[in-house]
């Protein structure tokens, strides 16, 4: 129960929360009427009197308020009730601005499942990211959202509301395109500003119901779980890129390997081979395809760094998929 206070003045009314704070209630309840209301630029103010809207403030400025508890009478008449004033008066001031980063994700207690469309095998996402929203109509996000019963509400207290929403959104979008796509799951991370304009006009849909507009909408990273079965599954499949890669050279590089082995283990397996030139032509084997890989195209670069700049035009979308081929298959074929 809250001791008479004994308003015999009038009260000058303004936000004093904190930056971050978007909604903010004066702890003021019974302020008298023709008490003052100073408006901030980029803010707003609702004025409840007996429970109900009395006025919104959009425009900066001072204003006057109207209430039932009159200046010296209202004191006296809350003796009655021990300081509680039988007229209720609350003000609640909004910040229109720009909020600063809010941030939203998911981890691996709740992951996106898909299939990989090249290796073919389950791989969970982990993924996070930030909005910024501002206040476009704050009745409506009051009395849709909030509701009268708060004392102050930050941008940070959003994702108890939207949380949940938004990452429905984001991991049934990217689980559809990763359903329809044929490149691998390592490059999504070229794909994050694609992902990015493509959620954000469903994200904004969510938002707006609710009196909000939401100004930014970015998705910070999208991270391969790691998983030792999609792991051996990456290191088979990286095996036989090299094979085809290399061709008929495939033979070669193994036999040269084998030859280099042998000639430094001059003590091993190979003192048994009857032909004593054999670890020598593995050797030589070997150097004549490290020194076409090292000469590499007219402009003086290797093979693997070739074919590197070759897959990294596909992946952010230079080239599509039949180019990537077409041009693979032709470098190959110089060797």
């Amino acid at each position: 129960m809250r001791k008479p206070r004994g308003h015999s003045v009038l009260l000058s009314l303004r936000n004093d929360s904190e930056s971050n704070v978007l909604i903010w209630k004066h702890p003021e309840e019974d302020f008298n009427t023709n008490s003052v209301l100073t408006v901030q630029p980029g803010e707003n103010a609702i004025f409840l009197s007996e429970g109900e809207i009395a006025a919104t403030f959009k425009e900066s400025g001072r204003y006057e308020l109207k209430t039932n508890n009159k200046f010296f009478t209202g004191d006296i008449r809350n003796l009655l009730s021990w300081g509680e004033s039988t007229f209720t008066a609350r003000l609640f001031f909004i910040r229109t601005n720009e909020t600063s980063e809010v941030g939203w994700g998911f981890g691996t207690e709740n992951p996106v499942s898909v299939r990989d469309p090249k290796l073919h095998i389950q791989t969970d996402l982990t993924g996070y990211g930030t909005l910024r929203v501002k206040i476009d109509n704050a009745v409506k996000l009051m009395t849709r959202l909030v509701s009268f019963g708060i004392d102050s509400f930050a941008g940070d207290d959003l994702m108890d509301y939207f949380g949940t929403q938004i990452r429905q959104v984001v991991k049934a979008t990217i689980s559809k395109t990763l359903e329809v796509s044929d490149r691998e799951i390592l490059g999504i991370t070229s794909r994050l500003i694609e992902y990015s304009n493509e959620l954000t006009p469903a994200v904004k849909t969510i938002i707006e119901e609710y009196g909000l507009t939401m100004t930014n909408f970015a998705i910070g990273a999208l991270n391969i779980v790691h998983n030792p079965h999609r792991e051996r599954v990456e290191e088979g499949f990286a095996a036989r890129q090299e094979a085809d890669i290399l061709g008929d050279k495939f033979g070669q590089t193994k036999a040269a390997d084998i030859g280099m082995s042998a000639a430094n283990n001059p003590g091993g397996a190979f003192l048994g081979m009857t032909n004593a030139g054999l670890a020598a032509n593995f050797a030589q084997g070997f150097n004549n395809l490290a020194a076409a890989e090292s000469q590499g195209d007219k402009g003086g670069k290797s093979l693997s760094q070739r074919l590197k700049e070759l897959k990294e035009a596909r992946d952010t979308g230079l080239i599509n998929a039949d180019e990537y081929e077409d041009k693979r298959k032709q470098i190959i074929n110089e060797l």
